[in-house]
C-alpha cells in the first residue's frame, strides 16, 4: 500500500522541490518509513536516523502538555493566562484563546531579532503584542505558544524538562530534545548571511533568542521518534493523552481548528494535522488509527517557492486517499 504516496514523495526531490524526503506512515495494518534523497547538498545522502529540527511542531508537545494539565486539573481551557502569570497585563486572554490562536496577539514578538530572553518575557507580560480584542479572529501566533510554555513552566518545571518527563520517556523518545549536544546527525536548514549555515541550532529566531527551549519552536527529532508520538495519540503505543481529550480534539472545529492543531479538510471529513516552518508535518485520522509524517529540510539551502507547500498537501490527500480505499 501507500505506493503513489511513496511516489508523489520521490518525485518532490526528482522535481528539486525539496532536497530530501522522509515519510512515515502509520495504519492498523502498518508502520513504513520511506527516505529518500540528500541532507545537504550536493552529495550527502539522506539517513534513516536523521535529527530534524521540527519547528512548529514542538507546538504541539507544548499542546499535549497543556493538554495534561488540563486533565491533571491544575488548568483548564477558560482559565485566565493571569492567574498562573499574575504579571500578565492582560485579563480577558484564556488558555483556549492561545490553544485556538484567537488571542489577538500579533503572529511574532516584534523585537524577536534584536530582544534576549528575559526581554521578550517581559514584551509577552506587558502584552506589548496584542493588537485585536480576544476571540474575534483566528491569527496563527507564536506569541500564543510562548505563553502557553511560560504557564507549564510555572505549574511544572522548565519547558524542556516537563516535556521530557511527561512525553518523550513515557514514549522513549531518546532523540527528541532542545537544544541537541550531538549535532553531527542533524539535517542542515537555511544558510543565511547572518548566521551561516544553520545546522543543530534552531532555525526560529524567537526560539534562538529565548535561548533554544520555546513553547513555539526549539525542539528536534528523528522519524522513528515522531512515529512514537504519533502511536500515542493513535493508541497504539503508551497513551499520554485520555481517550476523552482525543475525542474533544477530533470534534473541536473553530474557523478550521482545534485546540493546537490544524484541521485538513478531504472529502467532507476533518483531519488533525500541523506543520513547521522547516518543512515538517503530521497528519492524524483518529477515526482509523492511522498517521502520516513528513520530514524534509524545505529551506534547504535557501528559502524560496518551490512548489512543495502545494505539494505538501497533495501528498496528504494521497495519503487519505489510499487509506479510504
Amino acid at each position: 500500500m501507500f505506493e503513489s504516496v511513496i511516489n508523489l514523495a520521490h518525485q518532490s526531490v526528482n522535481e528539486k522541490l525539496i532536497p530530501g524526503i522522509a515519510i512515515g506512515i502509520i495504519t492498523k495494518e502498518e508502520s513504513l518509513t520511506d527516505v529518500y534523497g540528500l541532507s545537504k547538498y550536493p552529495d550527502t545522502p539522506l539517513q534513516n536516523n536523521a535529527v530534524y529540527d521540527i519547528a512548529s511542531l514542538t507546538k504541539m508537545f507544548t499542546t499535549t502538555r497543556i493538554l495534561q494539565l488540563i486533565e491533571e486539573g491544575k488548568l483548564s481551557f477558560d482559565t485566565p493566562i493571569k492567574d498562573i502569570l499574575p504579571e500578565f497585563k492582560e485579563e480577558s486572554i484564556l488558555i483556549q484563546h492561545c490553544l485556538l490562536h484567537r488571542s489577538g496577539m500579533l503572529p511574532s514578538v516584534r523585537g524577536r531579532y534584536t530582544m534576549n530572553h528575559d526581554e521578550m518575557v517581559a514584551s509577552i507580560m506587558n502584552c506589548d503584542d496584542w493588537v485585536n480584542p480576544v476571540d474575534t479572529k483566528m491569527d496563527y501566533s507564536c506569541i500564543n505558544y510562548l505563553i502557553l510554555g511560560l504557564v507549564i513552566e510555572a505549574l511544572d518545571t522548565s519547558l524542556d524538562q516537563s516535556i521530557s518527563k511527561t512525553i518523550l520517556n513515557p514514549l522513549h523518545m531518546s532523540d527528541t530534545q532542545y537544544n541537541p549536544s550531538d549535532t553531527s546527525r542533524c539535517v542542515p536548514t537555511e544558510y543565511t548571511d547572518a548566521r551561516g549555515l544553520i545546522c543543530g541550532v534552531v532555525h526560529d529566531e524567537t526560539a534562538h533568542n529565548f535561548g533554544g527551549v520555546a513553547g513555539n519552536a526549539g525542539l528536534f527529532s528523528t522519524m522513528s521518534d515522531l512515529k512514537q508520538f504519533v502511536k500515542s495519540y493513535l493508541g497504539y503505543e503508551t497513551p499520554v493523552l485520555t481517550q476523552e481529550t482525543l475525542k474533544l480534539l477530533n470534534e473541536t472545529n473553530v474557523d478550521m481548528r482545534s485546540y493546537g492543531w490544524n484541521l485538513h479538510p478531504y472529502k467532507g471529513k476533518n483531519y488533525l494535522f500541523h506543520t513547521g516552518f522547516t518543512g515538517p508535518s503530521i497528519l492524524l485520522d483518529l477515526d482509523n488509527q492511522a498517521g502520516f509524517i513528513i520530514l524534509t529540510n524545505r529551506i534547504h539551502p535557501k528559502r524560496e517557492d518551490t512548489g512543495y507547500l502545494k505539494r505538501r498537501l497533495e501528498l496528504f490527500d494521497a495519503f487519505l486517499e489510499e487509506l479510504n480505499q
